[in-house]
């Protein structure tokens, strides 16, 4: 796979380090240019880091060189907001039977993270697309068990239940000829059909858009409880689509109807979304996803949980939770604000990298201004 090259590397690429936790984003270093997508996704925990690369001197002057130079600053703090009015996706009945068609039982089984090989051992999903009549009843329960909820873990499978176990899914979607998979979650919107994922979920930095892209709420072990949802538009900021700029690694998808016993439905009759703020950081926060590479199988759902901070290595201001979950749950929702006896919360940022140097920290990137900007146009289509 070879995606295309940023003209110019991001403030994260200018440090020089590998990010992970993505199925297929963007970095490079100060020399290498083609340290793109396919580089980014190498799950940071198992990718050797060498001191000369990337040892506190180097690390230091290379984000003092990034900061100098005015093409690698973050256009969050300095540009205003820009985005793209809405990239088609799946938008015709023709487009919409193929990528459910795409999506065989076999091929689920095989999409993966990149890097991470095909196990020919894992289990075939059912070949179904989920239940022909869609209704709020189907599968998952009501309320978690509140009581095996952890409110500070690294990682730890959720319990079941809940909005959030409704609300998350799996994000099956080809690219560039390779099959790959992402997190995401149904948001409250007024057309009830956005969810939210991470930019490189949807398209490769400056690279290749996703195709046959659908969604899969509460995807647990092959069960589709909720059925399959395909792409109808995708929303990134320009930051990401035409620079590759990490702290615009967002997307918010607008989803198509389904057929439900002859009436059309959306996704957010079946699946309440769940809340979104922008412009806000809170202390503590709840990360979920569908980890995809070992020990993980990317059969059920996620979480960490924690105390969030600060870039470590002020490259960017995203925030840092401590978090074991790898290549898979990105795109996942953080919650703030959570009820672990209901499953409730407030999103707050989606998980987009990691740091080759430390893999025990995932960031999230604010939800600012372009954010809100993609969210109004995604709720208005």
């Amino acid at each position: 796979m070879k995606p295309q090259t940023p003209a110019r590397p991001s403030l994260l690429a200018a440090v020089g380090i590998l990010a992970v936790t993505g199925t297929l984003a963007v970095t490079g270093t100060a020399s290498s240019a083609n340290a793109t997508a396919h580089s980014r996704a190498r799950v940071a925990a198992h990718s050797p880091a060498t001191t000369a690369a990337h040892g506190p001197a180097a690390i230091a002057a290379a984000i003092a060189a990034a900061r100098s130079d005015p093409s690698r600053r973050d256009p969050r703090r300095t540009d205003p907001p820009r985005w793209d009015p809405g990239h088609p996706a799946e938008v015709t009945a023709a487009q919409r039977a193929r990528a459910l068609t795409y999506w065989t039982a076999a091929r689920m089984a095989r999409a993966r993270p990149p890097g991470v090989s095909a196990d020919p051992a894992v289990a075939p999903v059912s070949a179904a697309t989920g239940p022909a009549v869609v209704t709020r009843a189907a599968g998952i329960q009501a309320r978690p068990d509140a009581a095996a909820v952890r409110i500070r873990t690294a990682a730890a499978g959720w319990p079941g239940g809940g909005a959030v176990a409704r609300a998350t899914g799996k994000v099956f979607f080809a690219m560039d000829g390779q099959d790959y998979v992402c997190s995401a979650a149904v948001v409250a919107s007024a057309n009830a059909d956005v969810v939210i994922t991470a930019g490189h979920c949807v398209k490769n930095g400056t690279g290749s858009w996703a195709s046959n892209w659908t969604f899969v709420p509460g995807f647990t072990q092959g069960s589709r409880p909720y059925g399959s949802w395909t792409a109808r538009h995708f929303f990134v900021a320009s930051q990401w689509s035409h620079a590759a700029n990490d702290n615009d690694d967002v997307a918010f998808v607008t989803l198509n109807p389904r057929d439900s016993g002859g009436h059309s439905v959306r996704i957010g009759q079946v699946v309440d979304g769940l809340p979104v703020t922008f412009g806000q950081r809170t202390a503590e926060e709840f990360a979920f996803g569908y980890p995809s590479e070992p020990p993980y199988t990317g059969g059920g759902l996620y979480y960490c949980s924690g105390r969030v901070t600060s870039d470590a290595f002020h490259a960017s201001p995203d925030s840092g939770l401590r978090c074991e979950l790898t290549a898979g749950s990105s795109g996942g929702p953080w919650l703030s604000g959570f009820d672990p006896a209901t499953g409730t919360g407030t999103i707050t940022s989606v998980s987009s990298f990691k740091y080759s140097t430390d893999a025990s920290v995932l960031y999230g990137p604010p939800l600012g201004a372009v954010a809100r900007a993609l969210y109004d146009s995604a709720q208005r289509r």
